[in-house]
C-alpha cells in the first residue's frame, strides 16, 4: 500500500519577498522558515502547491516496512531554471507551464515540476531456518554439565572420606 510514505517540505529560503498584490483566494503553503508534513495518495504521490519562489527541502519521514529512508534531503529552489540546450538533454519537460525569459538570461523558468523519487528496500541477511534460540540449549547444556560435575566432585569426596574411615 503506498500511502504509507510521509514528506516533510520546510521553506529554507524566500528568492523574493512576497507582495501584497496576490489574489485574494491565493493561500500561501508555507513562509520561509516554516515546514508542513504531507502523506502519499493512494498511487504514492504526495503533492506541495503555493509555493512562493525559493528554496525549499524536502525530507521523508517516513516509510513502509522493509524500505530505506532517503539518505539526503532534496533541496530545490523554485522557479526551476533551464536554458534550451539544458531542456533538450532531458526527455520529458513539459514547456506548457515554464516562462522564457527572451534577451536577459536566455532560460525557461518552471514552475510546475514533477521530481521523481524512487526507494529501495532494506537489506535483509538470509536466514537458515534458525530462530535464534539456540542460544537456549547452550546455556541448558552448561548448567547441566555444572550440576553434574558438582556431582562427579561431591561424590569422589564422599568416596575418599569413605576409604579413610576403613583404613583407621
Amino acid at each position: 500500500m503506498l500511502p504509507a510514505f510521509e514528506f516533510e517540505i520546510e521553506f529554507l529560503e524566500a528568492v523574493i519577498q512576497p507582495t501584497s498584490k496576490k489574489h485574494p483566494n491565493f493561500k500561501r503553503l508555507l513562509k520561509e522558515g516554516e515546514s508542513t508534513v504531507r502523506h502519499t495518495d493512494a498511487e504514492g504521490k504526495v503533492f506541495f502547491d503555493n509555493l512562493d519562489q525559493g528554496t525549499y527541502q524536502v525530507t521523508e519521514i517516513k516509510t513502509k516496512d522493509g524500505n530505506a529512508l532517503l539518505k539526503e534531503p532534496i533541496v530545490f529552489t523554485l522557479p526551476f531554471t533551464m536554458t534550451m540546450q539544458e531542456a533538450q538533454e532531458y526527455q520529458n519537460v513539459d514547456f506548457s507551464s515554464a516562462k522564457e525569459d527572451v534577451g536577459y538570461t536566455n532560460k525557461w523558468y518552471f514552475y510546475d515540476c514533477l521530481y521523481e523519487v524512487t526507494n529501495n528496500a532494506t537489506f535483509k541477511m538470509p536466514m537458515t531456518g534458525d530462530d535464534g534460540k539456540w542460544k537456549y540449549g547452550f546455556i541448558g547444556f552448561g548448567i547441566v554439565m555444572a550440576v553434574s560435575a558438582g556431582f562427579v566432585i561431591c561424590n569422589t569426596k564422599n568416596k575418599k572420606a569413605k576409604k579413610r574411615k576403613h583404613k583407621k
